[in-house]
């Protein structure tokens, strides 16, 4: 049997205590309905998160996947997986989006 990608694990593992958290917080809620406001936040801000950072690396990985499957010739072929790979590099290192200064700091 495959054993599954670490991303899907820990994307797995997130969800898990997500959902425990947002049924304890359903409960809290019920007793002390001005509660709701930290209760979206909880469960919007992680899930956006999360979910925006696996569509991007599966994006990614596709990619690769489909320019290894395509009949390419070899220079095409390095040329669509350099960028992608310089991509995620950047997107990695470049939180800021602004390098300026070096610092990764506007």
């Amino acid at each position: 049997m495959k054993r599954p990608e670490f991303s899907k694990i820990v994307l797995g593992s997130a969800v898990l205590i997500w959902a425990a958290g947002a049924v304890f917080g359903a409960y809290i809620v019920n007793e002390e309905r001005e509660q709701l406001r930290e209760l979206l936040a909880y469960i919007g801000a992680p899930t956006a998160t999360a979910f925006g950072f696996y569509a991007w690396k599966s994006k990614a990985e596709n990619i690769l996947k489909i320019a290894k499957s395509r009949k390419l010739d070899e220079k095409t072929k390095k040329h669509v997986i350099d960028g992608v790979t310089k991509g995620l590099k950047d997107s990695l290192y470049d939180t800021s989006g602004n390098m300026e200064d070096g610092n990764g700091i506007g």
